[in-house]
């Protein structure tokens, strides 16, 4: 299947597949399913002060002030900001939240999109306690 395809088929099926638990998730034979969730880990906050200098002269920039390296998140649904979370870093990161909730094992490093001061995070699938 063409890659677009499979994308736009994805985000269409991940909002009904949100609640439902694959073969692969139910726990031991006749047991509890897993209930899986997504943990996003703050990896590292940039500054790009080059860049500032040669588009912004006089600019001065410093990393973001809503994250902290190593902060996390745990989420059991993708459906609303996490609290403390920047919406606009959601915004841009949201999809893979989606991706690892609805069955994507491996994590991906993701950004959010300002240019002059970026924060970088591991979005990856967890099983949740008590699930």
């Amino acid at each position: 299947m063409e890659r677009r395809r499979f994308i736009g088929c994805a985000a269409m099926a991940a909002p009904l597949l949100g609640g439902m638990v694959t073969g692969q998730e139910a726990g031991e034979a006749g047991g509890k399913p897993k209930k899986m969730g997504c943990r996003i880990t703050v990896v590292r906050r940039s500054v790009h002060q080059d860049l500032a200098d040669a588009h912004f002269p006089g600019r001065k920039v410093e990393a973001c002030d809503v994250f902290k390296d190593g902060q996390t998140f745990v989420l059991s649904q993708p459906w609303s900001v996490p609290e403390g979370f920047c919406p606009w870093a959601w915004a841009d990161i949201r999809t893979y939240v989606m991706a690892n909730i609805s069955g994507r094992e491996q994590p991906f490093m993701a950004c959010c999109t300002d240019g002059l001061r970026p924060v970088h995070f591991k979005v990856e699938r967890i099983e949740i306690e008590g699930g």
